[in-house]
């Protein structure tokens, strides 16, 4: 195993470029993260250099912070200490002896505070000063010609690398050994093959170089990692190009959706970032163009939403219908199921009820999230005796109405069965309320006129 899959070190930053949660532990220390910060510290004190503690005395950094910060000590200046202790801390596991665990998920038992510094340079810092450049060389003094490996580091782990670390991770790149390492920088003078030294340290400790077989077993990892990644890119361009544009966008179905094109946009740039050809070019042409064609795949269903206002429309629709629990009509046999009712009305005018009730059956089969369809199917089968006037207006009942239309055509169609029933109190109720709903509505108008005729007789 290699040294950066135990390092306390190494696990801290991989967690921290990951933005991860969990839990890292060495000794008797316990580092707490969430989302990449550092929040908690337990078994390291920290902040002594304000609080006197007994020998033995438990450390936490949560009430630590609280202690120092009661006592007017600004919270950077806070930070900055806690930052330098524990990456002095780090520092001192250089030596192999301390071996790291890191568990994904942790939470702190008691919560804690975000550390609001950088951990990074603090690190790199502590690491330089605790470990002078002879010794290090003459830990590396038998392996000084087998073969290095280099591994590409990522942006988080850039920017935890000063630029001269950068460098030296270069010259390794292009020397091969640590022997051509140093015969390339003797020539610049001492402090820099004292600073190449340090670099080449560090570099081990986060897992960047690799030498003689643990090399060899990193390079065989490092291919079958690419091959690995190369695999899920491309499956996941497979995957999103058999979705729907909002779905491949990430978009959650919500009755009460609300897009244009400048949301979309900002939907677009935060999903496809993450797949942007720039992430991935320390990581093989093969991955960056795998990752390019997911980048293009999300990019050509977002133009697709830009242009056609109309598929823009009907994905918005959709998620809607979803998210109410309905299923999705498109707009296409939405008006489909219109132009069939316009027939339907047609049929009932000239009370063809048998054919009005084969078609409304089609309608409803066709576009079942508009409940008018339903209302008018309830009271054509009732005409047709299917039903008595009971159940027809229980079933009335029982629809989920949730807009203007389908509540005064129900309230309608529920009176002209009662009316039809003789129960001519309870359809005039029915039909006022129809006009409460809507004050021009013909047919309840009509009806009331019919009713008020037959009382007067």
């Amino acid at each position: 195993m290699s040294r950066a899959a135990t390092s306390p070190t190494a696990l801290l930053l991989r967690a921290v470029a990951r933005n991860a949660t969990g839990r890292l532990k060495w000794d008797d220390v316990e580092v707490f993260l969430q989302t990449g910060r550092v929040v908690q510290v337990t078994g390291l004190p920290l902040l002594s250099r304000w609080l006197d503690r007994a020998e033995g005395e438990p450390s936490n950094l949560k009430t630590d912070v609280m202690s120092v910060a009661g006592e007017g000590v600004e919270l950077i200046e806070i930070w900055d200490e806690a930052a330098c202790v524990l990456a002095q801390a780090l520092a001192q596991t250089a030596d192999g002896k301390a071996v790291g665990v890191y568990e994904q998920d942790v939470e702190p038992p008691d919560g804690g505070f975000p550390m609001d510094v950088p951990l990074g340079p603090a690190i790199r810092d502590a690491y330089q000063s605790a470990r002078p450049a002879d010794l290090i060389a003459q830990s590396f003094e038998r392996r000084m010609d087998e073969p290095l490996t280099v591994r590409a580091p990522d942006r988080a782990e850039r920017g935890m690398l000063s630029a001269g670390t950068m460098r030296t991770l270069k010259v390794c790149n292009a020397e091969g050994t640590l022997t051509a390492v140093v015969r390339s920088v003797v020539p610049e003078g001492p402090v820099v093959l004292e600073r190449t030294w340090l670099d080449v340290d560090l570099l081990f400790e986060f897992g960047l170089l690799a030498i003689g077989k643990a090399a060899a077993a990193r390079r065989r990892f490092l291919r079958k990692q690419q091959q690995t990644k190369i695999r899920q890119l491309r499956a996941r361009a497979d995957e999103l190009e058999r979705m729907r544009p909002l779905d491949a966008l990430g978009v959650k179905p919500d009755s009460t959706l609300e897009l244009d094109h400048d949301k979309l946009g900002s939907i677009f740039r935060r999903v496809a970032g993450a797949y942007h050809p720039d992430n991935y070019v320390d990581q093989g042409n093969q991955v960056k163009r795998a990752a390019a064609h997911v980048f293009a795949v999300l990019n050509q269903h977002r133009d697709d939403l830009v242009q056609d206002d109309a598929l823009l429309k009907d994905e918005i629709d959709r998620l809607r219908s979803l998210g109410r629990g309905e299923a999705f009509v498109p707009r296409v046999k939405r008006d489909r199921a219109r132009v069939m009712f316009r027939a339907v009305q047609g049929m009932e005018n000239m009370r063809r009820w048998d054919e009005a009730r084969a078609k409304l059956e089609k309608i409803v089969e066709i576009d079942p999230n508009t409940l008018i369809y339903q209302v008018v199917l309830i009271h054509i089968r009732h005409i047709l005796k299917e039903t008595d006037f009971r159940t027809a207006i229980h079933q009335l009942e029982d629809l989920a109405l949730d807009g203007l239309p389908a509540r005064c055509e129900a309230a309608y169609r529920a009176g002209r069965i009662l009316r039809q029933a003789g129960k001519n109190r309870a359809a005039r109720q029915r039909f006022e309320q129809v006009l409460e709903l809507n004050a021009n509505h013909i047919g309840a108008k009509r009806e009331v006129r019919l009713l008020e005729r037959r009382a007067q007789k």
